[in-house]
């Protein structure tokens, strides 16, 4: 077997787990142990293959992210204590479990109370008629997603990933059909193939599967047979590890997030097999902790709370119906990444990243009108009138001048007296929000 881990394990951590496993033993088994010590060691046998798949160890989640290079001791604190099956090898052969690692995001840091209802049933084995899964729904943007794959990339645990749309087939969950050779055949879909490997599956926009899917989840989620259509003969059983981890923007009362419109007709039965977690819209504390981890000092951290702040009131008006685009941490990303990329290129950067990422709904009027309210409010360090916003909105594409005195003062010789009211442009400096920018 060999380390195959992204993450960095600290050496006296690895010390400490190899240590313990000698003493605690070691279990070898197709299906998740239980009631053993901490410390203990699991060979996971593939149950597909009947083959290795790796090592795990199961320790206090705590411990393991301070036993991680680059995860802050004030991280690992907030973080629930609970025992988790940690990967700390992976087989040399097994290929395809190494492949399905989630990438670690060291950036991203997910609220603890999503974190340890995860744990909770990614820990919890699968017991037959009794199984539950997880579905996380929010806006877009809010980390939803972003939270189980954090989770799984620490505990280097496998999962199939897979996207739901509105146009999809039940049988495109558990079968697909290729050419090869000029000859059709079948393929294992993402649902068979999380089954046979006995790996969780990630499904995004859950609220978009088609209602005939539902059937077939809730069996699979409480690990009873299912007989998979157009494959005679085949029955799957989900053994201890297969978890559904859902996420969509639609609530189980129906409710959506935003402007997406999911499918709302979900039945109770199909509801009572999950645990709901709502992922709220985040605070102007959270945005600026984004902001910080993706640039850090290149926007400093007055600009940061300025942007938040201007976020969290734009969000507020699309909640209310006066604006009809939310401003997700996605997006807030972008358009922080559009500011530092255009500081030097255009005359009023911040401004012009705003428009860039919102641009698609300010063709109506009133729309610009509001925006530019909240950004006059919100972002602007020193009062402007909406009327002076408006000026830099049309300006906002000129270059800023920043010559040298001696050539701004011939330049302004050479041309002084032919330049009327109606040429000059209607804000030759850069506005006060910019000034304090530039400096990050």
């Amino acid at each position: 077997m060999s380390n195959t881990s992204v993450l960095v394990l600290k050496d006296a951590f690895r010390s400490k787990i190899l240590n313990n496993i000698k003493e605690t033993g070691v279990y070898e088994s197709t299906v998740m142990p239980e009631d053993v010590p901490l410390y203990s060691g699991w060979k996971v046998i593939d149950p597909l293959t009947d083959q290795l798949s790796c090592l795990r160890v199961l320790v206090p989640f705590r411990e393991l992210l301070n036993g991680i290079e680059g995860i802050s001791k004030s991280t690992a604190r907030k973080m629930p204590d609970k025992a988790v099956w940690f990967t700390l090898l992976v087989d040399q052969n097994a290929s395809e479990y190494e492949a399905n690692i989630p990438e670690w995001d060291s950036r991203f840091v997910p609220d603890p109370q999503h974190i340890n209802l995860l744990i909770d049933v990614l820990m919890t084995p699968l017991k037959n008629g009794y199984g539950r899964g997880y579905y996380g729904w929010g806006e877009a943007g809010v980390g939803k997603t972003s939270t189980a794959l954090w989770l799984m990339s620490l505990l280097r645990m496998a999962c199939v990933h897979m996207n739901c749309r509105p146009s999809m087939e039940v049988e495109e969950f558990f079968l697909s059909q290729i050419a090869v050779d000029g000859k059709w055949t079948q393929q294992a879909g993402p649902i068979m193939n999380a089954v046979l490997h006995d790996w969780p599956i990630l499904i995004d926009e859950l609220d978009l599967a088609p209602s005939e899917f539902w059937p077939a989840l809730n069996n699979l989620i409480e690990g009873r047979r299912y007989a998979v259509p157009s494959y005679p003969g085949k029955q799957l059983q989900a053994k201890s590890c297969f978890r559904v981890i859902g996420f969509g923007n639609t609530g189980p009362s129906g409710s959506e997030i935003g402007s997406f419109a999911g499918r709302s007709q979900i039945d109770a039965s199909v509801w009572d097999r999950f645990y709901k977690d709502y992922y709220g819209t985040l605070t102007a504390s959270a945005l600026s902790a984004i902001i910080s981890a993706n640039f850090g000092d290149k926007i400093s951290s007055d600009t940061a709370k300025r942007i938040s702040a201007f976020t969290v009131s734009l969000n507020k008006a699309a909640a209310s119906g006066e604006f009809p685009e939310l401003l997700s941490p996605r997006g807030l990303i972008a358009m922080c990444s559009m500011f530092i990329r255009n500081e030097n290129s255009v005359r009023s950067p911040l401004l012009y990243a705003v428009g860039t990422v919102i641009g698609g709904v300010l063709d109506d009027s009133s729309n610009l009108e509001t925006l530019l309210n909240i950004y006059c409010l919100e972002i602007c360090e020193q009062a402007k009138t909406v009327n002076e916003i408006q000026k830099e909105w049309k300006a906002r594409f000129c270059a800023p001048l920043k010559q040298s005195s001696d050539s701004a003062s011939e330049e302004s010789a050479n041309t002084e007296g032919t330049v009327t009211s109606g040429d000059a442009d209607p804000d030759n400096s850069v506005s006060a929000d910019e000034h304090s920018t530039q400096a990050a």
